[in-house]
């Protein structure tokens, strides 16, 4: 089944079957009461908060149709809001094995360069254009090496959305970014864009961020509005640049050898 799907939300059912026709094996099991059968655990790590649209896609969706087409042999557990670790590290989880499922955003692109190109600045025009690239040959392209090199198999592209700034005080012009203190994304990608508008740049994980901009250690941070209204920062911040300086995919992710067991 063809892989690497732009994810949008009402194609859940899409991800879910691809993942119950791979016929799942391996990772956490335990006997379900009165089959004999196996039940295999798919843990499902990610960064987003408990009311962000793809938890709840993952929620409302993949859970409930993985659950119940696999008869109760399969049980999805979600894990939001960085609780099993960081980006890193819950990537490192899935690579590893100990995470089962995971929603990255391209942290893997330190290692595998290409897979930082769909967030170089200003590189779409919008979600359609995104789409055709994300879902054809590039697509593919980008994430050919992920299987061989680090043991994942993307399963889909996900939407994130177009990257904007929110700050707690108005951005009209460029000189506004002159010793903006931004948070960014640890990623040499965004550092490079933050430094060149101006600003300067503190790279913290992205559960930190909330604390940073009410303590005021930082005056901006630079994300998808559906991050923004989640996580709550729209709080502690006054103002939105419109900006759509960079789109910003995540993928859907599973350990490469519970998939193909």
């Amino acid at each position: 089944m063809k892989k690497n799907k732009l994810f949008v939300f009402s194609t859940s059912l899409t991800l879910a079957m691809t993942f119950l026709l791979s016929g799942c094996g391996g990772g956490e099991g335990e006997k379900t009461s009165g089959s004999g059968v196996e039940k295999k655990t798919i843990k499902v790590a990610h960064y987003f908060a408990e009311n962000h649209p793809q938890n709840i896609a993952l929620k409302e969706k993949f859970k409930k149709i993985v659950e119940k087409e696999s008869n109760g042999e399969l049980e999805v557990r979600i894990y939001a809001n960085s609780t099993l670790g960081a980006e890193k590290e819950f990537y490192d989880g899935v690579r590893n094995g100990t995470i089962e499922m995971g929603v990255p955003g391209l942290i893997m692109q330190s290692d595998i360069p290409k897979m930082g190109v769909p967030e170089w600045p200003f590189l779409f025009r919008d979600y359609d254009h995104v789409k055709k690239v994300l879902n054809g040959p590039i697509g593919e392209e980008l994430t050919e090496d992920l299987d061989p090199k680090h043991g994942v198999t993307p399963l889909a592209w996900s939407a994130n959305g177009f990257r904007m700034f929110s700050s707690n005080r108005p951005i009209k012009s460029m000189k506004d970014f002159d010793g903006l203190r931004l948070r960014m994304p640890n990623i040499p990608n965004y550092i490079k864009l933050g430094e060149s508008l101006g600003a300067n740049v503190s790279p913290l994980p992205i559960s930190e961020v909330f604390t940073a901009l009410e303590q005021k250690v930082v005056d901006a941070q630079d994300n998808p509005i559906a991050t923004l209204r989640s996580s709550g920062w729209n709080e502690v911040q006054s103002d939105v640049l419109e900006s759509k300086h960079m789109f910003s995919p995540n993928i859907y992710i599973i350990n490469s050898k519970f998939y193909k067991g």
